[in-house]
């Protein structure tokens, strides 16, 4: 469409993707995105001056202009703004303009913004304390976490009442036994507040999954006596893993679990459809290999094709599918005494 699109306004400056980026967050972050990459190419045989420009402080480029040449490329990249983090709740808007200088013509990418997030703080649970978190809970499956009431355990001091964030509630795993949450579809896992129950010091190694495939993993080291807010960015996952150990007994603690840790203000949402359509861009040939590479959504998984002969319909998979935990992704190929042809697939 957006070769379409050039073609119909005679603009040499393709410009892929054809759309900008839908971003939520919650008010004061972490953002789903925070940056998204362009391809301008000219594919005509006479250079062209560009400029990139945005109408909102929202949102900056990597260039502001440039000289393209004839049959060459480029990449801008848009980031969304530390001005994100001081949004009210609300949705906003903004728009990048690209303008070929040498045509005096102007291509418009749209960005919307939706700052507020709702988090699932485990408040509107109500019943017993210590009790399982239900399955189905924010729209998510929960192993081995457990809720209670911060507030109650007062004459207890512990890491529960410095891990709450929002009043009374918090989530813990079960006796220090590693936890997890699970989708019944893919989702996000953008942030949480973690706090370590009894043990300073503590580690918690966080691990998510797309499919059967780890593909995130990071170890955060929690205090007992103040909450730690972790941007996890996890993209796409189908479950997330916690398993906590280590840390010295902190002070003051009459220690139960010692290897629990509290948790709250979770913000986790449904994993999009990719606003990225895979698109393969700047082939290279060096040391008897082909490399190439394309733009990817974080936690979306593609598959490289090649065939032989155009003629055949079946098609030999370059390796296994790759899972996107960056916003480029790139394969590289042996070069053989028989012609080759691609194709790129975004796997279900």
């Amino acid at each position: 469409m957006n070769l379409i699109n050039a073609l119909a306004s005679n603009d040499p400056l393709f410009i892929y993707p054809s759309s900008g980026l839908a971003i939520g967050g919650a008010v004061g972050g972490p953002f789903s995105s925070t940056n998204q990459i362009f391809y301008l190419t000219n594919p005509g045989p006479a250079s062209l001056s560009w400029s990139v420009a945005s109408d909102s402080s929202l949102l900056a480029a990597s260039l502001a202009n440039g000289l393209l040449m004839g049959a060459s490329a480029t990449n801008i990249t848009v980031n969304l703004t530390s001005n994100a983090t001081s949004l009210p709740l609300g949705f906003y808007s903004g728009s990048i303009v690209f303008s070929n200088l040498t045509l005096g013509t102007e291509q418009i990418r749209q960005f919307t913004i939706q700052a507020g997030l709702p988090s699932l703080t485990f408040d509107d649970l109500t019943g017993t304390n210590k009790v399982i978190v239900p399955s189905g809970y924010g729209g998510l499956n929960w192993s081995n976490f457990y809720y209670l009431n911060a507030l109650d355990n007062l004459n207890n001091p512990s890491g529960y009442q410095a891990g709450m964030i929002s009043a009374p509630n918090v989530a813990y795993n079960g006796s220090g036994n590693p936890a997890s949450i699970i989708g019944s579809a893919p989702f996000d896992l953008l942030s949480a507040v973690l706090t370590a129950a009894w043990n300073n010091n503590l580690s918690v190694e966080v691990k998510g999954y797309v499919g059967t495939n780890l593909t995130y993993d990071s170890t955060i080291i929690l205090s007992a006596t103040a909450p730690t807010v972790v941007q996890f960015n996890y993209y796409g996952v189908n479950s997330v893993s916690f398993v906590s150990s280590g840390g010295t007994p902190y002070s003051g603690y009459a220690h139960t679990s010692a290897e629990e840790f509290a948790m709250d203000n979770v913000i986790a949402v449904t994993h999009n459809a990719p606003v990225v359509v895979p698109l393969v861009q700047n082939l290279t040939q060096a040391g008897g290999m082909i490399s190439f590479d394309w733009a990817a959504q974080m936690g979306e998984t593609y598959q490289v094709q090649y065939s032989t002969n155009l003629s055949q319909t079946n098609w030999i998979n370059l390796g296994s599918p790759l899972t996107a935990n960056n916003y480029i992704l790139n394969v590289s190929d042996t070069l053989t005494n028989q012609q080759r042809f691609y194709r790129l697939f975004l796997l279900p």
